[in-house]
């Protein structure tokens, strides 16, 4: 995902075939760092729910940070939703609630779509 935040902000070097132009870059780049998120959760957290990594207690609250800083990173907060979705499906929202607050507080995150607030409200 680094690697993937790196090309999308034309900090990575040496790289042959992809336009210059930022514009085009991150068009070209958003469908596959999308997967790749996508990927990173559900192998991340089906690890965590087969049993597959010694160290599962702060697991999920790590996949979870590391969501919400590749959606702010990459400004698409609009992946948010789909994120949720994933948590959902492995029953982690609260883990994934959790570690939005901290976000929120600090006024980092902004543009969550009203029905995402209304999932969190409830949440609270």
């Amino acid at each position: 995902l680094a690697l993937s935040v790196d090309f999308h902000d034309g900090c990575a070097k040496a790289v042959i075939g992809l336009p210059r132009n930022s514009k085009s870059l991150r068009a070209v780049l958003g469908r596959h760092m999308t997967e790749l998120l996508y990927q990173f959760i559900d192998h991340s957290l089906n690890s965590v729910q087969n049993g597959g990594n010694t160290n599962t207690e702060k697991q999920p609250e790590n996949v979870a940070g590391i969501c919400v800083d590749f959606c702010l990173t990459i400004d698409r907060m609009d992946l948010f939703g789909l994120v949720y979705e994933r948590f959902n499906k492995a029953n982690r929202t609260a883990i994934l609630f959790e570690v939005l607050e901290a976000y929120i507080i600090h006024d980092r995150v902004g543009g969550l779509d009203e029905a995402m607030m209304s999932l969190i409200l409830e949440h609270y």
